[in-house]
């Protein structure tokens, strides 16, 4: 395996005194990916993908679009077998790593747009381990954006690595000083708990020296995932941890996942062809595939079925596969900043703001 000097220098940056991360991660022996004998494994054929056609795109304001984005996290380590430790485990990070790449070449292939957004642990591990392999020389990263067009956002629990030390990572893995746009993923209730007014300040790295505050927000969760996270198709600026739902220009962009599933798409498009869409807003809803789950090539093929079942649904060519940055982006210059927020059918808005 290739070692590059600098994968293992470069996230010194700006390290605080007490952090000993780093010293292990320099200390850690180098051994190239196996699976013993009697374990099972999947055979990942890596074919060039095929570049992604527009047809179908329907940018035309004379009726409503749907944008659909494709959500994929990978959370930090905590000590079970769900949520690894791939600084710890090499191999665990080239079986993942493997099964992330034939996952992100399908949906290439499909014309899907993926926010792949990690925690800090796989992207230390990818700084560490990952040689280029069926990638054209890149780690996974720098291939998700150059190669597929794909997003690679921080994703944070802020445990220890706050969401400017993950942004930092972001842009060390992408060897671009460019600071991310997007932060994937913060609770927006209970209000108590809300990191919406942290995200939409200066946030000072706990772990490396680096200042960072997101443009892009993901449609808010509960603490600890219970209750509903917030169901909302379109975009809007939240203006405070104390008032979500209403939108203030001047605070960073949120865009709804709204059910986050194959169902809530196919119900868009249901209110589509009732006529109950209005062109001049604008509509998001995500699918969200977390990478712990994505550990065969039989649950990839799944992906694509659901993929595949929007696409035949899609009558009227209203769906528009993008990214969260390119959402925004045409929210801005086709949409004019107009907020719109629709709440899913089933969605009980937080009493605080009925």
């Amino acid at each position: 395996m290739i070692v590059i000097v600098f994968l293992l220098t470069i996230l010194s940056a700006g390290c605080s005194d007490d952090d000993n991360t780093l010293e292990k991660l320099r200390s850690k022996e180098h051994s190239s990916y196996f699976v013993e004998p009697g374990e099972s494994t999947t055979t990942v054929t890596i074919t060039e993908p095929e570049p992604s056609s527009d047809k179908g795109k329907n940018t035309d304001l004379d009726s409503p679009v749907v944008y659909v984005f494709i959500i994929t996290h990978v959370e930090e380590p905590d000590g079970t077998s769900n949520n690894p430790d791939f600084v710890a485990d090499e191999d665990v990070f080239h079986f993942q790593r493997s099964m992330v790449l034939e996952y992100a070449e399908m949906l290439y292939n499909e014309g899907a747009k993926l926010n792949y957004q990690s925690d800090w642990n796989f992207l230390q591990a990818m700084l560490l381990y990952d040689d280029g392999e069926n990638t054209n020389g890149k780690n996974l990263a720098q291939y998700l954006a150059e190669d597929l067009h794909f997003a690679v956002d921080p994703h944070a629990h802020e445990s220890k690595y706050n969401y400017a030390d993950v942004a930092y990572l972001i842009t060390q893995v992408l060897e671009d000083d460019s600071p991310p746009q997007v932060a994937g993923g913060g609770i927006y209730y209970p209000i108590s708990s809300s990191k919406i007014d942290h995200l939409n300040s200066k946030i000072q790295g706990k772990v490396y020296d680096y200042t960072w505050s997101p443009d892009i927000l993901l449609s808010g969760g509960t603490l600890f995932h219970q209750g509903e996270d917030a169901e909302v198709s379109g975009v809007w600026n939240p203006a405070s941890s104390k008032e979500y739902f209403t939108h203030d220009e001047n605070k960073a962009a949120t865009v709804g996942t709204y059910t986050g599933d194959v169902k809530g798409i196919l119900y868009l498009l249901e209110l589509a062809q009732k006529g109950e869409l209005d062109s001049n807003k604008i509509y998001t809803a995500s699918l969200n595939y977390h990478q712990r789950n994505i550990d065969s090539s039989a649950d990839i093929e799944e992906i694509r079925k659901e993929i595949e079942l929007i696409k035949e649904a899609d009558e009227g060519h209203i769906i528009v596969f993008a990214t969260m940055q390119e959402i925004v982006e045409d929210w801005k210059e086709k949409y004019n900043s107009a907020p719109n927020i629709l709440y899913a059918e089933n969605y009980d808005v937080p009493g605080d703001w009925k």
